[in-house]
């Protein structure tokens, strides 16, 4: 079992310089230079699925944390037995999501984080899975690795692809371009519902 590691800083501008990638984090909203709400927003737009409970006296800054989809709204003075409850809740939370493929190519089994799939193909018996760090190919299903696929970004755009939103750049109704000069068929009943689903991912990380 791999024990966690915990950080502690004294400001947010200190978590966000250092090379801590967070997997939950407690924010205080009132902070030297940046505020919580600041460094939260930033946190999500780097780490989306970044776990973050903010503790604080002010309750009127709720609907700034829900911009970055905070998890748990702690109001001071802190009770023990709540924050202990939400910690756990966090902890379940995390467990739950899955960050890594684990992918059978060839005779070798490949972990693969999902933050680094740029898209999926379907191409006849195998599954090629485009990453930042190279492709891998696998008779595992397309059906099986796209539901391994637990985060918000990625989107079904045709029946042999899955991309992920981190990663368009540009877009027309037979086509989503992608970084690394990938391109992706467009299905045309999915048009539509592509760019609104691109446009609330864009949206929710400005």
């Amino acid at each position: 079992m791999t024990m966690p590691v915990f950080h502690t800083f004294t400001d947010g501008k200190s978590l966000l310089s250092s090379n801590v990638r967070p997997d939950i984090v407690f924010l205080d909203i009132q902070m030297p230079e940046l505020s919580g709400i600041d460094v939260g927003n930033i946190l999500h737009n780097k780490y989306p699925d970044a776990i973050i409970i903010v503790i604080t006296s002010f309750m009127d800054y709720l609907d700034d944390a829900m911009r970055f989809n905070v998890f748990r709204y702690i109001s001071k003075p802190i009770d023990k037995d709540r924050l202990f409850r939400n910690m756990q809740d966090a902890v379940t939370a995390y467990n739950n999501r899955s960050s890594t493929l684990y992918v059978k190519c060839g005779s070798d089994y490949k972990l693969i984080n999902q933050h680094d799939i740029i898209m999926v193909e379907a191409s006849l018996k195998q599954t090629i899975i485009y990453t930042t760090n190279g492709n891998f190919r696998t008779y595992q299903s397309f059906s099986e690795i796209k539901e391994k696929l637990a985060h918000n970004y990625f989107y079904q755009c045709h029946r042999s692809f899955v991309i992920n939103l981190n990663y368009v750049v540009s877009h027309n109704s037979h086509n989503i371009y992608l970084n690394s000069n990938l391109s992706a068929d467009v299905a045309a009943r999915k048009y539509s519902d592509f760019k609104e689903h691109y446009a609330a991912y864009v949206n929710s990380h400005v």
